[in-house]
Order: C-alpha cells, then sequence, then structure tokens
C-alpha cells in the first residue's frame, strides 16, 4: 500500500495546554508531513484539546444560515 503525502496530515490531541502547543514535525519518504490543529474525520471536527469547539462552531453557522432562510419562508 503506497501512502500519499498530499493528502496525510499530522496532528497532536493533549489535556495539558502547555503540550497542546506542540506541532511535531514528521517525513515520510523525504517529505514533510503538513500540521492540521482541526482535523476532520467522518464529519467530525477535531480540535487539539477534543472539547469539540470548532466543529459546533461550524455548527451553529450553518444552522443560523439556514434558520434565515426558514424565516424567510
Amino acid at each position: 500500500m503506497v501512502i500519499n503525502t498530499d493528502k496525510t496530515e499530522v496532528t497532536y490531541f493533549s489535556n495539558d495546554s502547555k503540550e497542546a502547543q506542540y506541532k511535531p514535525s514528521l517525513e515520510l519518504h523525504g517529505v514533510e508531513i503538513g500540521f492540521n490543529p482541526t482535523p476532520k474525520f467522518l464529519g467530525v471536527t477535531f480540535d487539539r484539546h477534543l472539547t469539540f469547539t470548532s466543529h459546533i462552531d461550524q455548527l451553529k453557522k450553518k444552522m443560523k444560515s439556514q434558520t434565515k432562510t426558514l424565516r424567510a419562508l
């Protein structure tokens, strides 16, 4: 199996606020893998502290626009 380095991301989760600022640097086949502090997996956006605040904020934004549409109807 060949891993696509363009689609591969690295992230780091921690409950400790000092450790959560850590940015790992990994290489695969001589190519540095990109860092993503808020990866999206199966429709859920994760954040570094696993509090899901970024996911909830995105849902609020989406629901706000949909609510405006429903009000107009």
